[in-house]
């Protein structure tokens, strides 16, 4: 079934690919003959990545950073450049969300929502996009969550 999917030679960037839905995304590109460079806010899982990826015969780099700060989202497309000279595909899978009543929680804690689950997005889709447009091409895939779509309790 994977045929139907042969990412040879192509290069995926996923963000928060070290673990959950984001590790399974990877793995599946990576299995599909993807290289991938995975962006991470923390190194948690990486050493099992990197070791799955490559038993995979493929090729793995990663770097970690805070994509809710708007200058390590610009560059985090730059270090995967820097690691594999390409970047076919980008993930953006990388989300947050901060629990509390509306009347308690801290509008810090809504601003960094905001930063890592649009605007690091924004930051890196364009990033990326000058890229593809300079290669003749690529794909770019975002990832939302459920509770994107409904409400919840803030009071």
């Amino acid at each position: 079934m994977l045929n139907m999917f042969n990412l040879e030679g192509k290069v995926a960037m996923v963000t928060g690919g070290n673990v959950g839905i984001g590790n399974a995304l990877a793995m599946g590109l990576a299995k599909a003959g993807a290289d991938l460079f995975i962006f991470t806010y923390n190194d948690d899982n990486m050493e099992n990545v990197i070791k799955e990826v490559e038993g995979l015969g493929r090729k793995v780099a990663y770097a970690t950073g805070d994509l809710s700060q708007e200058d390590v989202a610009m560059e985090a497309v730059s270090k995967c450049i820097e690691a594999f000279g390409r970047v076919d595909i980008l993930v953006n899978n990388a989300g947050t969300i901060k629990r509390s009543p509306i009347l308690e929680g801290p509008n810090s804690d809504w601003q960094q929502v905001i930063d890592l689950n649009l605007s690091s997005i924004y930051y890196l889709s364009k990033t990326a996009s000058i890229e593809m447009k300079k290669q003749g091409g690529g794909k770019i895939i975002n990832i939302a969550s459920m509770l994107s779509f409904q409400g919840g309790k803030f009071v």
